[in-house]
């Protein structure tokens, strides 16, 4: 050891430090009986008082606790939890049933939502009825479906339906067609033979009422 430094380690402290924090009769000790004896009779209180000012001989840094980041996690989609579209709702129908289905909110340029956008314009013209009503009739009867453990996803229904109205105009509008298809499902049609029966119905005949 060298004269006037008290060394633990790697760590060399000057011996007024020490006496500026530890015990005056250890630093004092220290200063006086430089011997090997000496420092094996004091290394282990001088080890505990030097940890208590210098963190002892451990090379590691303590920092400050950082706090937690104040930025908030971000928002659920906002479009897949709407359930039905109010006439003041801003939102287009297209966009809606879209994110419903890719559970995240899309944009008016995304793929699906354009493809959802010419099937309601394609429903809108067969049924006379707004593509806002039609959008909402559809998520209705899937949630109608699937409490009787049929699932079908509105969009899917939206094709299915306007599909039965391709030999003629219906009578009713797209509502009441939801309604019959709904009632054929749960009494054991499949969809084919629901779709098929629909047809054969009165409901498409060339009478021709508009749903506006």
């Amino acid at each position: 050891m060298r004269a006037g430094v008290f060394s633990c380690g790697r760590k060399v402290f000057p011996v007024e430090l020490v006496k500026a924090f530890a015990m005056p009769r250890l630093a004092n000790r220290l200063q006086r009986h430089d011997t090997p004896r000496a420092r094996s009779a004091t290394g282990a209180l001088a080890l505990a008082i030097a940890a208590s000012f210098a963190s002892g001989c451990d090379d590691t840094v303590e920092t400050a606790a950082v706090p937690e980041s104040s930025v908030e996690a971000p928002k659920p989609p906002s479009l897949p939890r709407i359930k039905w579209l109010d006439p003041r709702d801003t939102t287009r129908p297209e966009r809606w049933l879209a994110s419903r289905e890719a559970k995240a909110d899309l944009e008016d340029d995304d793929p699906k939502v354009i493809a959802l956008r010419d099937d309601l314009i394609m429903a809108a013209h067969r049924f006379r009825d707004k593509p806002r009503m039609i959008a909402n009739r559809a998520v209705q009867l899937e949630a109608m479906l699937a409490a009787a453990g049929i699932i079908e996803h509105a969009p899917e229904l939206i094709v299915l339906l306007s599909t039965a109205a391709t030999d003629g105009q219906p009578q009713e509008g797209f509502g009441s067609i939801c309604q019959h298809y709904y009632n054929l499902r749960i009494q054991g049609l499949d969809r084919e033979a629901a779709l098929a029966q629909l047809k054969e119905t009165t409901l498409l005949d060339d009478n021709r009422v508009s749903h506006g």
